[in-house]
This record gives structure tokens, C-alpha cells and sequence, in this order.
């Protein structure tokens, strides 16, 4: 796995959504942190991917889901993807990656950890 990738995963089983990494899996001995995306429903503080900004978002506007953001190591990932609990996607382009974090760097909804993980791998200290 490596920065923009993508993946389809349901961390608690219910439904499935596409996360995307936006720290480096192979930097902070495996942790990352990844956001999903969800139906948009628009608003000030929302981030929103039109449909084509990913092959994924092809059906309707889909926002970044800020709040629900997740640090998770690059082991459980694998065992997610080797037991099919998870299924890779095709990367998402840099120049969104870039965004996402930018966006995510002092919005109320991160998590204060992966707001701290964001700005040490992207040096926006």
C-alpha cells in the first residue's frame, strides 16, 4: 500500500466505503491515516469530490468524511485485503491527495492525531 492508494473496507462491518491514504504507510513504522467518502451533502465545511474526480465516484457527489478519519497500521490493511475484507481500487491522483490534506489541516472534524500525522508527513508544521 502506498500514499493514494485506495480501497473499498467496512472497519466495522457494516457498510463498505472507499478510504483513501493520505500519509505514507511505509513512514511512522506502518501507521497512516486515511478518510472515506460518503454522499455528499454539501455545506461550508465539507470537502466534495464531483463525480469522475475518482473512478469510484461515479454515481453521485461524494464528500470526504473529515470526522470518521482513521489511523490504522499497514499489517491490519494487509490481513483486511489477503482475508477480502477489504478490496484495493484504483489510486486517487496526487494533486487530491494534496487537497484532501490541506483541507483536513485544521478542520474542527480531524482527530487531533491524525491532524498531528498529516502535518508531520506533509511538513504543514
Amino acid at each position: 500500500m502506498n500514499l493514494g492508494d485506495t480501497f473499498f473496507w467496512s472497519p466495522d462491518g457494516n457498510r463498505e466505503h472507499l478510504y483513501v491514504i493520505v500519509t505514507d504507510p511505509k513512514k511512522n513504522d506502518g501507521r497512516f491515516a486515511v478518510f472515506n467518502f460518503t454522499r455528499s451533502r454539501g455545506g461550508t465545511k465539507a470537502l466534495t469530490f464531483k463525480i469522475g474526480d475518482h473512478p469510484f465516484l461515479s454515481r453521485y457527489a461524494s464528500d470526504v468524511n473529515l470526522g470518521d478519519g482513521l489511523i490504522i497500521s499497514l499489517s491490519t490493511i494487509e490481513v483486511e485485503i489477503l482475508t477480502r475484507r477489504a478490496t484495493v481500487h484504483q489510486p486517487m491522483p496526487m494533486d487530491q491527495i494534496e487537497r484532501i490534506v490541506k483541507f483536513a489541516v485544521g478542520h474542527p472534524a480531524v482527530p487531533g492525531e491524525i491532524e498531528r500525522l498529516i502535518k508531520a508527513q506533509w511538513n504543514l508544521i
